[in-house]
Order: C-alpha cells, then sequence, then structure tokens
C-alpha cells in the first residue's frame, strides 16, 4: 500500500522511450494535513543501478532531498503540500495535490546509461470531512453548580412586640 494518510495518495511513472519503470515499490508517499513527505529509493527502477540523491528532485522549481538513509539505501523529500511548485486541483468531491519527483541523471564520463523520468506524485483528500479542534469552549455556569448550597442556609422568621 502505498500510504498512510489522511486521503489516498498515488505514485504512477511517466517514462521517456520505452525503459524501466518506477513502481510504488521504489516511490512512496505520505500525505498528512500540511506535508508530503516522499521517500524514494536510491535504485528507482530494481535494476542495481543506484541514482545519485543530486540527480533527483521535487517538482518546479526544484525542491532538493531533505534526508538520506544509506543503510536502507532511500533519500527523503520533506515538504509543506503547496511548495515545490505542487499544484491545487478540486473537483466535487476531491482535493488533489499534484506534483512530481523528477530524476535526471547526470555522468561524469558523458555516458548516461538511463533516461530523464518525471513521476506524478499525488496527495488526495475528501473535500468534506468531519473535523474538530476542540475550539469551541463553553462558558457559562452549569445550572448544577449552581444549585449545590440551595438547602444549606436556615431561615426562620420571629415576630417581635415593638409596643
Amino acid at each position: 500500500h502505498l500510504c498512510h494518510c489522511l486521503g489516498n495518495s498515488r505514485v504512477s511513472s511517466r517514462v521517456a522511450p520505452p525503459a524501466a519503470v518506477a513502481t510504488s515499490a521504489t516511490v512512496s508517499v505520505v500525505c498528512d494535513e500540511a506535508t508530503l513527505t516522499l521517500t524514494v529509493s536510491r535504485d528507482l527502477f530494481g535494476t542495481g543501478h543506484l541514482a545519485q540523491a543530486s540527480d533527483l528532485s521535487l517538482g518546479v522549481p526544484a525542491c532538493p532531498v531533505t534526508g538520506s538513509d544509506a543503510l536502507a539505501g532511500t533519500v527523503t523529500f520533506l515538504y509543506a503540500l503547496e511548495s515545490c511548485g505542487t499544484s491545487l486541483q478540486m473537483s466535487a468531491g476531491l482535493l488533489s495535490y499534484e506534483n512530481y519527483l523528477y530524476y535526471r541523471p547526470t555522468s561524469n564520463t558523458g555516458i548516461i546509461r538511463t533516461n530523464y523520468v518525471a513521476v506524478p506524485v499525488v496527495c488526495l483528500y475528501p473535500r468534506k470531512e468531519n473535523v474538530s479542534s476542540n475550539a469551541i469552549q463553553h462558558t457559562w455556569i452549569p445550572f448544577s453548580s449552581a444549585k449545590v448550597m440551595q438547602h444549606q442556609l436556615s431561615f426562620t422568621p420571629r415576630l417581635h412586640d415593638w409596643s
């Protein structure tokens, strides 16, 4: 499963002429209220060829990798939903935040063995959702707390003869 998030997220791929394809096994996205976290395997195509972190970016303008895990062989992008050129699309029932993970391979030798790739990254949120921040607090004193002293006072009228 691609994500654990408020809505749904989708990762698919678009490549230049037939080549290896990035899959949900190598790219995952987690969306929450304000951020998008994209985790990318450096073995982007599952071929054993590791992509350089500097060859990967999110959106336009190109937002760079924000973290890496050498042991897991992954890099991470952690950005606000509205940053890195992410576009917001609205439909009748969904909010859709859309962007692209770009892989632009470079080489010191002049020989590049893989193609440029743009992987669509989408976070979907339902437009209608019940939410609560507990922001409204009542300010009145409940009747039961004002009633506690009702039978505590005794009153006895006395008549005096003032003549």
